[in-house]
C-alpha cells in the first residue's frame, strides 16, 4: 500500500543544519585538523552558529580559547546567539570558551566530547535541554548559574567525569538526570539545583565532592557501592533514604549525610575518616558500625543515630572519643566489647563532651587502667542503664555533669593519687550509697554531689589547698564529723539542709573563706564552731543551725568586722560568742551587724560598744536584750 503523507514525514531523513560559512572562523592548524580560535561576526550583529564538519578540508576538532588564561571568551563569541555542533564528528571545547555570554541562547553539544573549565559560566541565556551524550570530561563551572536549562541528556555508555561546581545554580533543571555512567561528581556540581529530584544512580562513581547535591531535592535510594570518597555535606539533608552501600569508601566528609533517611546497615570497615556530623541525625541507620580502620572521626559524627547498637573502636588509632559522636544514640548498647551492655574505654585517654549522652542502652562502663584519661562534660549524662561501680581510680579530671542524672550508678572509686578534678554537677542526683574517699581530690564543682541522697559519709582531702564549689553537697545524706581542715573555699550552699552533719573541723590556718548558705538548715551540728581562722563568711552560711552553741569569729581581719545578713538567723542554742566565758556574746571589735544576722537567737545576750556604728533591721530580733558598753554616759547617750 502507498504511504500516507503522514507516514512519509515520519519516515523521511531529519534535516540537518545548514554549516555557518567557513568565513565566520577563524582558525588553527591542530593535529587531527583544525580548530576554530574565533568569529568573525560584524559588530553591531549577532548570528546563529552552526560548526562545520570540515573548514579548508580538514575536520574541526574543537573550540580553541586563546582568551582563557585572562578568564575571557573567545573572540567574537559574546556575538553568538546559538551553537549548534551537531555537524562535527567530535569537538572539544576549550575553558571560558563562552565565559559570560549572555547572548547565547541555545546549545547543541550532541558532538561534544570535553566541555573546559567556565565554558558556559554563567551563560544565563541559555534554555532549555542540554545534550552531553558523547561527553567524557565536563569541567570546572562549565554551566555555573546557566538558570535556564531545563535538562541535561549525560552518556549512557562511557564513563565521564563532571567536575567541580559544574551545574551549580542551574535551578532550571528539572526532574531526575542519569548519571549512571558516570566516575567523578565534582565539588559542588549540582548544588542549589533545587529542581532536581527523584533518585540518582551512581553506580559507577568512585568520588563524590563536597556539596555536590547540597540544596537539591534528590530521594530515594543512592548507589554508592564503588565510591571511595563522599566530600562534605556532599547529601546535606537532600531526602535520599533506604540503604547506603559505602564498603569501598575510606573518607566520609562532615556533614556528608546530615539529617537524611538512610537506613539498615553501614559498612565503614574500609572507613579511615568520618567527618563531624556526618551521620548525624540519621536514626535509620542499624546495628554495628565497625570503625577499626579509622585514623579521624569528627564531633557529632553519629549524633541522634538511635538504632546503632554497637561500635567497634580502634583505641591503637584513636584514644578519644570526639564530643558528641555518640550523643543522643539510645539503642548503643555496646561499644568495643563483646558483651552485650558494656562499655570499653580501655586505652581511651579522653572521653568528649556529650560523647555518649543519653546512651541509655550501655549497662557499665570499663574505664582505663591507665593514669591520665579524661572525661569531659556531659559525657555520660542521662546514661540511666549504667547501674553500680564506676571505677574512675586513673582519671585526672570528671568534668561538669558528666554523670548527671546516672541514678543507678551506686559507688565511685577516685583516683588515690594527688591531683584530680570533679566538675560541676558531675554526679548530680545519681545513686551514690554510703561513703565516697575524696582524699586525694584538689577541687570539688558546684553542685558535684547534689541531691545524692544516698551518700552517708565523705573523706576530704588531708593535703592543703582544696576547694568545694556552690551546692556541691546540697541535700545529701552526710552524716557525722566533717574535716575540712586543709579546705579554702567552701562555695555557696555547699552543705545546705545537710542534716546529719554533727561537727565541723575547720582549718587552723588563715586563709579560707566560707560562702552563703554554706551550712544553712543543717541542724545536726552540735557544740562550737571554730572560725578564728576564716577571712570571709558570707550572709545566712549558718542559717537555722539549731544546735551550734558558740562560735569563735576573728575581729582582727578587716573583712571579718562586719556579721552578715542572717548568718545566725535561727540559731536558738547559741549562747556564747568570741568569749571563754559561756553565756557571754562578746561583739567587741565588730562594726556592722546585717540585716537579721542574729534574728531568733533567743538564747542569746549580744554585748556591743561604740565601735559598733551599724545595726541593720531584724539584727538582734528575739534575742533576750543587748548590752551596750560605752566609756560613759554622754558616750552612750550619743550612741543611742
Amino acid at each position: 500500500a502507498p504511504e500516507t503523507g503522514a507516514q512519509a514525514a515520519a519516515s523521511a531523513p531529519a534535516v540537518q543544519a545548514e554549516p555557518s560559512p567557513e568565513s565566520m572562523f577563524t582558525t588553527e592548524d591542530v593535529d587531527g585538523g583544525v580548530v576554530i580560535t574565533g568569529f568573525n561576526i560584524p559588530d553591531g550583529q549577532t548570528a546563529d552558529v552552526v560548526i562545520p564538519k570540515t573548514i579548508g578540508g580538514k575536520n574541526v576538532v574543537g573550540l580553541r580559547n586563546k582568551n582563557s588564561g585572562n578568564k575571557a571568551c573567545m573572540d567574537g563569541a559574546k556575538k553568538v546567539t546559538s551553537l549548534d555542533t551537531s555537524l562535527c564528528t567530535s569537538l572539544t571545547i576549550d575553558p571560558c570558551a563562552f565565559y559570560k555570554c549572555t547572548a547565547l541562547e541555545s546549545v547543541d553539544l550532541s558532538k561534544c566530547t570535553s566541555v573546559g573549565d567556565h565554558a558556559f559560566y554563567k551563560c544565563t541565556g541559555i534554555k532549555g535541554s542540554v545534550d552531553l551524550s558523547q561527553c567524557t570530561s565536563i569541567g570546572e563551572h562549565a554551566f555555573y548559574y546557566c538558570n535556564g536549562i531545563t535538562s541535561v541528556t549525560f552518556p549512557t555508555q562511557q564513563g565521564y567525569t563532571i567536575g567541580d561546581a559544574a551545574f551549580w545554580g542551574c535551578t532550571g533543571i528539572k526532574g531526575s538526570v542519569d548519571l549512571s555512567q558516570c566516575t567523578y561528581v565534582g565539588a559542588s556540581a549540582f548544588r542549589g539545583c533545587t529542581g532536581i529530584t527523584g533518585s540518582i544512580n551512581l553506580s559507577k562513581c568512585t568520588f563524590v565532592g563536597k556539596y555536590a547535591f547540597f540544596g537539591t531535592g534528590i530521594s530515594g535510594s543512592v548507589d554508592l557501592s564503588q565510591c571511595t570518597s563522599v566530600g562534605e555535606y556532599a547529601f546535606y539533608k537532600t531526602g535520599i533514604s533506604g540503604s547506603v552501600n559505602l564498603s569501598q569508601c575510606i573518607s566520609v566528609g562532615e556533614r556528608a549525610f546530615y539529617g537524611t533517611g538512610i537506613s539498615g546497615s553501614v559498612d565503614l570497615s574500609q572507613c579511615t575518616s568520618v567527618g563531624s556530623g556526618a551521620f548525624d541525625g540519621c536514626n535509620g541507620i542499624e546495628g554495628s558500625v565497625d570503625l577499626s580502620q579509622c585514623t579521624s572521626v569528627g564531633e557529632y559524627a553519629f549524633y541522634g543515630c538511635t538504632g546503632i547498637t554497637k561500635v567497634t573502636w580502634p583505641t591503637d588509632k584513636m584514644t578519644t572519643i570526639p564530643e558528641r559522636c555518640f550523643s543522643g544514640c539510645t539503642g548503643l548498647k555496646t561499644f568495643n566489647s563483646d558483651t552485650d551492655g558494656v562499655c570499653n574505654l580501655t586505652g581511651i585517654t579522653s572521653v568528649g563532651a556529650y560523647a555518649f549522652y543519653s546512651c541509655t542502652g550501655i549497662k557499665s562502663v570499663t574505664f582505663p587502667t591507665e593514669k591520665g584519661y579524661t572525661i569531659e562534660e556531659d559525657a555520660f549524662m542521662h546514661c540511666a542503664g549504667i547501674s553500680g561501680s564506676v571505677d574512675l581510680s586513673k582519671c585526672t579530671s570528671v568534668g561538669v555533669s558528666a554523670f548527671m542524672y546516672c541514678d543507678g550508678i551506686t559507688s565511685v572509686t577516685f583516683p588515690t593519687q594527688q591531683g584530680y578534678t570533679i566538675g560541676d554537677s558531675a554526679f548530680y542526683e545519681t545513686g551514690i550509697t554510703d561513703s565516697v574517699n575524696l582524699s586525694k581530690c584538689t577541687s570539688v564543682g558546684a553542685s558535684a554531689f547534689e541531691d545524692c541522697t544516698g551518700i552517708k559519709s565523705v573523706t576530704f582531702p588531708t593535703e592543703k589547698d582544696y576547694t568545694i564549689g556552690s551546692n556541691a553537697f546540697f541535700g545529701t545524706g552526710i552524716s557525722g564529723s566533717v574535716n575540712l581542715s586543709q579546705c579554702t573555699s567552701v562555695g555557696n550552699g555547699a552543705f545546705f539542709g545537710c542534716t546529719g552533719i554533727k561537727s565541723v573541723t575547720f582549718p587552723a590556718e588563715k586563709g579560707y573563706t566560707i560562702g552563703d548558705s554554706a551550712f544553712f538548715g543543717c541542724t545536726g551540728i552540735t557544740g562550737s564552731v571554730d572560725l578564728s581562722q576564716c577571712t570571709s563568711v558570707e550572709y545566712s552560711a549558718f542559717y537555722g543551725c539549731t544546735g551550734i552553741t558558740a562560735v569563735t569569729w576573728p575581729t582582727d581581719i578587716d573583712t571579718m568586722k562586719t556579721i552578715p545578713a542572717n548568718c545566725f538567723s535561727g540559731c536558738t542554742s547559741l549562747t556564747t560568742f568570741n568569749s571563754d566565758k559561756e553565756g557571754v556574746c562578746d561583739l567587741t571589735g565588730i562594726t556592722s551587724v546585717r540585716n537579721g544576722a542574729f534574728n531568733g537567737c533567743t538564747n542569746l545576750i549580744p554585748t556591743i560598744s561604740t565601735q559598733t556604728t551599724t545595726v541593720e533591721k531584724d539584727a538582734f530580733k528575739d534575742c533576750q536584750y543587748v548590752i551596750i558598753k560605752a566609756n560613759s554616759e554622754d558616750d552612750l547617750g550619743s550612741y543611742c
